[in-house]
């Protein structure tokens, strides 16, 4: 006789810690991704507008493209409430090649006004930064916090690279898939074409690698301004939240008003004060080495954190960022600079770039623990410590262990030195006593300790 269905305990797999899944079918590929539609509704579009003739002061107002990409955790616990990250992935990668086909259609037919292809755009974006959350949800599910640590720097590399992508390699092959067809607007076609069949191929290849974690599956969520309420709470409780707003909108706001302006300044023509340069000189300089040098400015960034720590390095790595501003201004004043000077400006500037970023994106992790560490290389190096703490000082309770206090061992995971086994001492040499603190010493291969480490006293 089978025992009854509610006598058998069946194991339940808990929350934190899903089942590890073979992430690198996917950890590449979805980052890469949800890169292109915020590019292309970003560097793209402004280059778009201006290869057709349209002002800069339009070119700046689609400045605002860039709010559904900083507003869109204000829809996310509609992704929670209804459906799981797996199926909202799939179905934003269809509505992402829909809506670049869409603008493709657009631009073949020649259009009179911007209109029908800002609407385009602007779907792209609102899609594009839903995707994101959705994939950051994802990720949450499919991996492990072991695995989650891991390849976070594999993600941002693939962001990176889906960047020079699409505002780099592309770009410079549609300008001269446009030059060979004798128009413009058929460089820009083919590209949108192209970034449609992208999307239509990620949602084929995603929709057989993709796993399926038994964690993702709706949640409930409070209906109403509930949960936005207590987040806002909990956001007003962080001490020094003036500073913490203060730091955000005036960190960046040098690059912030500059970025917009920088395309139409190298390919407006010199009698309008621009550089003149082309569609494709514009993708070399700033889509490839342009996002190059940002990534090798911000491992450089991160290193020089590590080393001499947040306090020391926040200024000079904000002047890093804003300094190279200058650069443009010395263009600007230049007669007719060469190419090179012009690549060598924006390499400069978009280093700087990246490691003035290293300081903020290190900022936005330590700032929610509600204030800058005294010494911030613990946020880095903690890992790095708690290892040498377990191999080595817990292990020899002689060599500093009896310095770290419990709140450090609870930090590094280790366990009170009470638990592990001490060695027996050394005898104290006759006429002397053992009774201070020990303070150094080796343990030999064989298990005995050597007295030199002990500091004896008559």
């Amino acid at each position: 006789m089978l025992p009854a269905a509610s006598s058998v305990p069946l194991p339940v797999p808990a929350p934190s810690a899903p089942p590890r899944f073979n992430p690198w079918p996917f950890v590449l590929t979805l980052p890469l991704m949800s890169a292109l539609p915020n590019a292309a509704s970003l560097g793209v579009a402004t280059i778009f507008y201006k290869s057709l003739g349209y002002s800069n002061e339009f070119i700046g107002y689609t400045g605002a493209l860039f709010v559904p990409f900083a507003l869109s955790f204000l829809w996310a616990p509609c992704l929670d409430r209804s459906g799981t990250k797996r199926g909202w992935q799939l179905g934003l990668s269809l509505a992402l090649a829909a809506a670049f086909a869409a603008l493709a259609g657009v631009v073949a037919c020649h259009p009179a006004t911007p209109w029908p292809t800002l609407a385009a755009i602007t779907a792209i974006a609102f899609v594009g930064g839903t995707a994101e959350v959705s994939m950051n949800g994802y990720f949450l599910h499919a991996l492990d916090a072991r695995q989650q640590a891991a390849f976070s720097g594999v993600r941002v590399a693939a962001i990176r690279c889906g960047q020079i992508l699409a505002t780099g390699v592309l770009l410079k092959l549609s300008a001269d898939h446009g030059v060979k067809a004798g128009d413009p607007l058929a460089g820009w076609t083919w590209l949108f074409g192209v970034l449609a069949a992208l999307f239509l191929g990620s949602f084929a290849y995603h929709a057989w690698v993709l796993p399926r974690p038994p964690t993702d599956r709706p949640v409930p969520v409070s209906p109403g301004l509930g949960s936005y309420r207590r987040a806002w709470a909990e956001f007003r409780s962080l001490p020094g939240v003036g500073a913490i707003v203060a730091f955000y909108l005036t960190y960046r706001l040098g690059e912030g008003l500059m970025v917009r302006m920088t395309a139409p300044f190298l390919l407006d023509a010199p009698a309008r004060g621009g550089l003149g340069l082309s569609v494709g000189d514009v993708a070399i300089a700033q889509g490839t080495v342009g996002f190059i040098t940002s990534i090798l400015g911000g491992i450089l960034g991160g290193w020089l954190i590590k080393v001499r720590g947040l306090r020391r390095t926040a200024l000079p790595l904000a002047l890093c960022m804003t300094l190279p501003h200058a650069g443009y201004l010395w263009l600007a004043l230049a007669r007719a600079p060469s190419f090179a000077a012009v690549q060598a400006c924006v390499a400069v500037e978009t280093f700087g770039y990246g490691m003035g970023f290293a300081c903020m994106f290190t900022m936005t992790m330590v700032i929610p623990r509600g204030r800058v560490p005294r010494d911030p290389r613990r946020d880095f190096g903690g890992a790095v410590v708690g290892r040498l703490a377990r191999t080595h000082i817990l292990q020899r309770p002689d060599r500093g262990a009896r310095r770290l206090s419990p709140a450090v061992r609870a930090q590094h995971g280790c366990r009170p030195a009470r638990h592990r086994p001490h060695l027996p001492p050394a005898p104290a040499p006759a006429g002397c006593r053992a009774d201070l603190p020990a303070r150094g010493g080796r343990v030999t291969r064989s298990g005995a300790r050597k007295p030199g480490g002990i500091r004896y006293s008559a």
